[in-house]
């Protein structure tokens, strides 16, 4: 999971480094590019459960992470398995040195699951003041 956090932050990172001040629309852009970036390397497994499918940025400054967990929705508890998550993934919101700039321009994220059907599970929403 390490690598995939690494890869993605450093595309939009990559994306954001030339200016410090930018408009939303101007933040929506280099997302936009940086999502590019990772999708191009998608669907790459996370860990031995979990796959990266796509990266989608939405106006103005939202980002939605798709994944797919390999296994059935019926197999575990979806409660138990989303508020096992949540707290770690604004954990790392919080405090990856790489993600700076995505806090300072109060990025909104999703991260959608889906089991290995297809079959929607949950959506963790991030919002800037959790983080």
């Amino acid at each position: 999971m390490k690598k995939i956090f690494l890869i993605i932050a450093f595309a939009l990172i990559s994306a954001f480094s030339y200016s410090q001040t930018l408009s939303d629309s101007e933040i929506y852009s280099y997302l936009e590019n940086g999502a590019a970036s990772v999708n191009s390397s998608c669907p790459t497994m996370v860990d031995n459960i979990t796959r990266l499918d796509q990266l989608n940025v939405y106006h103005p400054k939202t980002i939605e992470y798709k994944y797919t967990v390999l296994l059935q929705k019926k197999d575990y508890n979806m409660t138990t398995l989303q508020n096992s998550l949540e707290p770690g993934l604004i954990q790392s919101i919080k405090t990856h040195p790489d993600m700076q700039l995505l806090r300072d321009y109060k990025v909104t994220f999703y991260y959608t699951y889906y089991d290995k059907f297809g079959v929607f599970m949950f959506t963790i929403k991030i919002l800037p003041y959790q983080y």
